[in-house]
């Protein structure tokens, strides 16, 4: 439910702010102003100096906030390629510290961070196209497993489970995931496009060469060994110690109730 109701607040935000951004926008050719970021122009040019650091100030706030998370999220996903072998680096980005958090994930993905900055320096195309290629790359995730469980949903050798949340095998369930995968694919295009015509080296939206690259190797380690290591979501949680926090959480649970009453 709290996922849903942030993708709503995020799509109704966002389009409420896009909305007063092109108002507020003036002239488009002062744009992108000395900046050479439009959307702090357009703020600087309708708040003033004073108005344009509180209000810049948050947003580097939230930019904090959602680098943080996607953090979390990256070494989240290295980790868990890394304890299923599908990575070549014999577990290394799959171990825990003492306090339970993948230290070695974390830190790969704040050294790829860094080299990602410092490309800046090098090369802005470069930059651009990275950026771009993770929104490309995101919304691809998105039609994978979607894909996948309308095609092997009932293989015999699948033994697909539903999760909490499951839309059924009815039409509206197929209309809804066909929907999702037709405006993803729609989407995937619209943002490997490039932004000015004609597309010179320095104009082209290198998000798609970068993506088939990246799909290219990993086909490549897949056959070269991965479909020998890899064997699916494995768990390097001793059963014992789990049922054990399953037990103290139901302890403390009925301790709160007991005390509410």
């Amino acid at each position: 439910m709290a996922i849903f109701v942030a993708v709503i607040g995020t799509g109704v935000c966002g389009w409420v702010y896009n909305i007063v951004y092109v108002l507020c926008s003036g002239p488009f050719d002062e744009l992108p102003g000395l900046s050479g970021y439009a959307p702090a122009t357009i703020i600087y040019n309708n708040v003033g100096r004073n108005g344009f650091f509180v209000l810049w100030s948050l947003i580097c706030l939230v930019a904090y906030q959602v680098g943080a998370t996607a953090m979390q999220a990256n070494a989240r996903s290295f980790h868990a390629f890394s304890r299923d072998r599908g990575l070549p680096d014999r577990g290394l980005f799959a171990r825990l510290a003492p306090n339970r958090v993948p230290v070695y994930a974390v830190w790969l993905v704040v050294f790829i961070s860094l080299l990602m900055g410092v490309l800046d320096f090098a090369s802005y195309i470069a930059v651009s196209a990275i950026f771009s290629l993770c929104a490309v790359a995101l919304d691809g995730s998105y039609i994978i497993p979607i894909a996948l469980k309308m095609w092997f949903r009932d293989h015999p050798e699948v033994n697909y489970k539903p999760g909490p949340f499951d839309l059924g095998r009815g039409w509206k369930g197929k209309v809804i995931n066909l929907i999702a995968i037709g405006w993803t694919c729609f989407v995937i295009i619209i943002l490997s496009l490039p932004e000015a015509i004609p597309v010179t080296a320095s104009t082209m939206n290198y998000a798609s060469p970068i993506a088939g690259a990246v799909l290219l190797g990993s086909l490549v380690w897949y056959f070269a060994g991965g479909n020998r290591h890899y064997k699916g979501p494995r768990s390097i949680v001793d059963p014992d110690v789990a049922a054990k926090e399953l037990y103290d959480q139901k302890e403390a649970a009925r301790d709160q109730v007991d005390v509410a009453n």
